[in-house]
């Protein structure tokens, strides 16, 4: 499985909210297909990912963004958060070590606010 995205609405991260993610990581990876994209529309935080090349977004996700699911998450954040989302992204993709990032993310009313993003790349 390709690596995903966490987002949270909060600005900052909170210690509960990351051990209680990982709880469900752990929980979500033991899961294939159709029921482990099921799984992910019941986590109350927004995800996108790519499954087989496919990207996806739970329930959150797709409420948060109006139902829309770009091939890349980028595509969604603030213009002038872009160019250093991206690289970090990119370096963190290259080094295999966790993404997290405070950006911009574009609403379904076309309004941005800012999120919490998060990966964790598999090992």
């Amino acid at each position: 499985m390709e690596p995903g995205m966490y987002f949270k609405h909060a600005p900052t991260p909170h210690t509960d909210d990351a051990a209680q993610s990982s709880s469900h990581s752990a929980s979500v990876s033991a899961r294939s297909g159709a029921d482990h994209l099921a799984v992910l529309d019941e986590l109350p935080h927004m995800v996108w990912m790519r499954q087989d090349g496919q990207p996806h977004g739970n329930l959150a996700w797709r409420e948060y963004t109006g139902g829309h699911v770009p091939q890349d998450w980028l595509e969604l954040v603030h213009p002038e958060d872009q160019a250093a989302a991206r690289q970090q992204w990119q370096q963190s993709v290259q080094a295999q070590k966790t993404f997290e990032a405070q950006l911009r993310l574009r609403r379904h009313d076309e309004h941005y606010r800012w999120v919490l993003a998060l990966c964790r790349h598999p090992s």
